[in-house]
C-alpha cells in the first residue's frame, strides 16, 4: 500500500483548527514581546536555539508550530518562565476570578495585592 497525501507530518498543520491558530499567533506574539524587550533580535535568538531566522519570524507570526523542547529554549534563553510566553487559557482565568469571587473582601485585596507585586516585578 503506497503513501497518501495525509502520511506526510505536514498534513497536521493543514487540519489545524481556529483555536490552534489563535493559541500560536498569541504565542507568537508574546515571544516577539519579549524578545523585543530583551533587545535580542531574530537572528540572534536563532543562532542561540539552532532555528533559522525565518522560523523565529514564522513562530512570531503564528504560522509555524513549536515543539515542547524549542519552547523550553526559548525561555532559557530569554530569561522568562515557559508559562510567561504561553497564552492565558480563559477558562483558567475564569476559574480563578470565580474562585477570589468567593473570598471574603480582606483575602481577596489581599491576594490581588500579592498578584499585583509578583507581576511587576518579572516586568
Amino acid at each position: 500500500m503506497g503513501l497518501t497525501l495525509r502520511d506526510g507530518p505536514w498534513y497536521a498543520m493543514l487540519a489545524v483548527d481556529d483555536a490552534a491558530k489563535r493559541f500560536y499567533r498569541q504565542f507568537g506574539d508574546a515571544l516577539a514581546q519579549v524578545r523585543k524587550v530583551r533587545k535580542v533580535t531574530q537572528e540572534a535568538l536563532a543562532d542561540t536555539i539552532g532555528l533559522s531566522r525565518t522560523s523565529i519570524t514564522n513562530i512570531e507570526k503564528g504560522r509555524q508550530p513549536v515543539q515542547l523542547h524549542v519552547v523550553v529554549k526559548l525561555a532559557d534563553v530569554l530569561g522568562v518562565r515557559i508559562d510567561q510566553l504561553l497564552p492565558q487559557s480563559e477558562s483558567a482565568v475564569g476559574a480563578v476570578g470565580e474562585r477570589l469571587q468567593q473570598l471574603e473582601p480582606k483575602q481577596r485585596e489581599w491576594v490581588e495585592r500579592v498578584i499585583g507585586a509578583r507581576s511587576s516585578r518579572r516586568e
